[in-house]
């Protein structure tokens, strides 16, 4: 008997590049209960946070590591081809997603369809900005609360617009997206940060095999 052709998500999750059981945890356990039970202030307020966190980790780096290319285990919700970034393009990609899901949520609390599709391609960082991706998450940390405290329309019973991963969201889950992928990035931040820092000041490879990582150098899951 041929096999089943996979489902739109199944074959989503397998271009992102995702392990079978991290995806079943993010599509069907984690997200969704993020996004039942976080109000809108409250992913509001969690985007700030992360977003904080961001540029905090972020200060720890010299100018020279923030470009540096660094490779980090499997992470959930981390793809494939993320796990080889820099800090810098760990940033860069941060602000391309937060200003689509900015864009998205006007439309979609305005009742409107966004004109555009979510396209992961476009948001794939090029690594060229440096030190200067900072400035633009700044601006992110600024404008996207700005935003939502001030541009958009309805908060419930909005239009949905497809994600590549996740299927339909409202604006609800759009926006609880935002937080959610800050969250994995922030991981990933500190995942780069902690194995320079293993390689640097406790003696290359071997060191970073047997370093340890304290809650202190990561306090917030």
């Amino acid at each position: 008997m041929p096999e089943s052709d996979p489902s739109p998500a199944d074959a989503a999750a397998e271009a992102l590049g995702l392990p079978w059981v991290q995806d079943f945890v993010a599509r069907n356990v984690a997200f969704p209960a993020y996004c039942r039970t976080t109000s809108f202030a409250r992913a509001t307020r969690d985007f700030q946070v992360e977003i904080n966190r961001f540029e905090e980790i972020c200060g720890r780096f010299t100018p020279e590591d923030f470009v540096r290319r660094v490779t980090v285990p499997s992470q959930m919700g981390l793809e494939e081809d993320e796990r080889h970034w820099s800090a810098a393009m760990v940033v860069e990609h941060a602000v391309l997603v937060g200003e689509a899901i900015g864009r998205i949520l006007v439309f979609l609390s305005h009742n409107q369809a966004p004109p555009t599709a979510f396209d992961r391609q476009t948001m794939r960082p090029r690594g060229a900005k440096g030190v200067a991706a900072m400035v633009d998450l700044r601006q992110l940390a600024h404008d996207y609360p700005h935003l939502v405290h001030t541009e958009l329309g309805q908060p419930t019973g909005t239009p949905v617009h497809p994600h590549p991963f996740f299927g339909d969201l409202d604006l609800h889950r759009w926006h609880c997206l935002s937080v959610s992928h800050l969250r994995v990035h922030r991981r990933q931040l500190h995942e780069i940060r902690r194995r320079i820092t293993a390689g640097t000041m406790r003696g290359g490879l071997l060191s970073s095999l047997l370093f340890d990582p304290s809650a202190e150098m990561d306090p917030q899951a």
